[in-house]
């Protein structure tokens, strides 16, 4: 037990020095690397959080905070913070045997409500201005664009907005898949692979989407456009979800009607279009994989099928 926690606490110790020193060179170079903050902290706080338990993580997390706060800036305070925040989420999925999807969703979200805070919450604490980066874009697409053409602000700020989600879900993807290797390398224990086809929507999505539908609906009834940046958000998020869930669904259709496997490109190809044109037919496909159980009365008739053809 005296040898568990000397251990620990020298674990600790040396994490903390090498944050340290990342967020010095950090400083030095003006802040170039806080973007990089969060695929990189999470990382260590998993493997400590593996090793010792998430109880003593926060000792850990405590000391990262407080190197922070005496090397960094407090927009590089903050990106620890929610780092730290992350990985010891991770590790408690890890920890309750949850799933690659529950460990890669509970990253984006922190991810998201990094950007939430940071762009839209407190954008003037963090120096962020939307309308600058949409005159930012509206320059840059200019050389593509006909002369004297000019794209709608709405549309470029739901632009924008895709860009941070997509952003989000990669950053959770690679804090994922970086995770797997390096605790696979140390002979630690790795996130369960489960199979597309039995991932399933689990609570928090569920109230999420149906938090964002009625919340919609009574914007759309008052015509109340005081909260409509906030909404936009919402929306795009809870679009990808349903996309994720609608393209299972429509995969697990493809498979039960048995449609020839070129037609299926076709298919797949006219749900991804339909997530930019047709946005509504993508949330209603994802909400009825997400409040249904359609997809696992398809499976079983595929399997009960398989079962007759042998």
């Amino acid at each position: 037990m005296k040898n568990s926690r000397v251990n620990s606490i020298t674990y600790g110790a040396m994490m903390a020095a090498l944050l340290g020193v990342l967020l010095f060179v950090n400083r030095q170079l003006a802040g170039a690397l806080d973007l990089y903050l969060f695929w990189i902290i999470p990382i260590p706080v998993i493997i400590y959080c593996l090793k010792f338990g998430i109880n003593r993580a926060y000792v850990l997390g405590a000391a990262m905070l407080g190197v922070a706060f005496l090397v960094s800036t407090p927009v590089t305070l903050f990106y620890v913070a929610m780092s730290v925040v992350a990985g010891m989420v991770y590790s408690w999925g890890l920890l309750n045997n949850k799933g690659a999807f529950f460990l890669i969703a509970s990253v984006t979200m922190v991810s998201l409500l990094i950007v939430i805070l940071s762009e839209y919450v407190f954008a003037a604490f963090f120096g962020y201005s939307i309308a600058e980066d949409i005159k930012a874009l509206q320059e840059a697409l200019a050389s593509f664009m006909p002369a004297g053409m000019t794209l709608d602000d709405n549309l470029l700020r739901n632009m924008l907005i895709l860009a941070s989600v997509f952003t989000s879900i990669m950053e959770g993807i690679l804090v994922h898949l970086v995770a797997f290797l390096v605790l696979k390398r140390l002979k630690m224990p790795t996130p369960a692979m489960v199979p597309l086809s039995e991932i399933r929507a689990p609570l928090v999505i569920k109230i999420f989407v149906a938090f964002t539908l009625i919340w919609q609906t009574y914007l759309m009834i008052t015509k109340n456009t005081q909260y409509a940046n906030t909404l936009a958000m919402l929306m795009t998020v809870m679009l990808f979800m349903c996309g994720f869930f609608g393209y299972l669904l429509v995969l697990t259709w493809l498979e039960w009607k048995k449609v020839p496997r070129n037609s299926r490109i076709i298919y797949i190809l006219l749900f991804f279009g339909a997530l930019l044109f047709m946005p509504m037919l993508v949330i209603m496909v994802g909400c009825i994989d997400i409040f249904t159980d359609m997809r696992v009365l398809m499976m079983k008739e595929i399997v009960k099928n398989g079962q007759q053809n042998q």
